[in-house]
């Protein structure tokens, strides 16, 4: 009886193994670091998921020059599934640094990642969660900067001197 007991305790720590084995190991959609600029935004593409699967994705950014922040909107179908989204420093290959943020889902098809604070080099969104039961999931999404604040002063600044001088030749006038 006890080697019975034994047996069965051996076998379902092999399993837990094999799913924290598997539920650890994400999948790299870009091999190269999409480019984010402040003119730019990038589409991850459409993931498919089985019903009921877990997923694991990973986006890779590079910012080459410094931003206010990142924002991504990642969408899924069903409103079933669940999903957190985590935002790490990383390098270029992937490979994760510090967590920045995590992410939760607040309705049921949509998550909004929206971080802030200067930002320059390689990020990683790793995005986690599992596919609602009964039918294929779709996972699509994409990101985008936040202009620098310095970027937005400029820009408060030349409206502001297109408006005195607007000034300046209604006074003459």
């Amino acid at each position: 009886m006890n080697t019975s007991v034994s047996t069965l305790r051996n076998a379902a720590v092999a399993v837990s193994l094999l799913f924290a084995a598997s539920a650890a190991s994400a999948t790299a959609i870009n091999a190269s670091p999409f480019n984010l600029t402040n003119t730019t935004s990038v589409g991850f593409g459409q993931q498919t998921v089985a019903p009921g699967a877990g997923f694991a994705f990973e986006y890779i950014f590079n910012v080459p020059t410094a931003v206010g922040g990142l924002y991504s909107n990642i969408n899924w179908s069903p409103a079933s599934t669940t999903a957190t989204a985590t935002l790490f420093q990383s390098d270029a290959a992937g490979n994760l640094g510090a967590n920045l943020a995590t992410f939760t889902a607040t309705s049921g098809t949509n998550l909004v990642l929206s971080y802030t604070g200067i930002l320059s080099g390689y990020y990683t969104v790793a995005l986690k969660g599992t596919a609602g039961p009964g039918t294929t999931t779709l996972v699509s999404g994409q990101a985008s900067v936040i202009p620098a604040p310095a970027a937005l002063g400029l820009v408060g600044i030349g409206l502001l001197a297109l408006g005195l001088g607007r000034k300046a030749v209604k006074a003459k006038a």
